[in-house]
Order: C-alpha cells, then structure tokens, then sequence
C-alpha cells in the first residue's frame, strides 16, 4: 500500500494493524519515502525491556537504548548514563 505523510499520521492505527498482518506499507514524502513494516513481537520497545534499564534522566536515552536492547545492536554513543548501565554493548 501507498500513502502520503498526512494520511499515514492521521490513521496511524489502521497502518500499525496492517503491519502487524506483514502488510508493508510505503510512505512518500517531499524528500522520498519510507517504509512501515512490523519487524518483531507486539511488544512495545520499553515494555520488551522493562526493568532492564534503570538509569533515569532523558526519557530518549532509554528509547534509543531499548531499541538496541530489542534489536540486539550496539550503540555508538560516549554517554555515561548509558555505558556505565552495560544494558547493551557500546562503541566509542
């Protein structure tokens, strides 16, 4: 399926459940497009790996950190909240 950006943010719902079937679904903007596939479980990122980070602070460092937690890749990243926690592998 093909869609523009307006379309996809506003029936956001509708594009997740069919993601969720394997329905891959292309979405053009002014720069290209971008595709929206489901790429594991149904779980959200934070709730695969809650309880497994514990450092507080800026509520991204534990998006991007969950992310590469659930996709099992290292980060490149020299901030110490998230290589002092070892939740996953760093680079830097």
């Amino acid at each position: 399926m093909i869609t523009n950006v307006r379309t996809f943010l506003r029936d956001f719902t509708t594009f997740k459940a069919r993601a969720r079937k394997d329905e891959t679904v292309r979405v053009l903007d002014n720069e290209g497009e971008f595709v929206f596939s489901a790429v594991g479980s149904r779980k959200s990122l934070l709730g695969t790996a809650r309880g497994k980070i514990t450092f507080h602070g800026d509520q991204f460092d534990r998006i991007i950190t969950a992310t590469a937690k659930v996709h099992r890749l290292p980060l490149v990243t020299k901030d110490a909240n998230i290589t002092d926690s070892s939740i996953v592998a760093t680079v830097w």
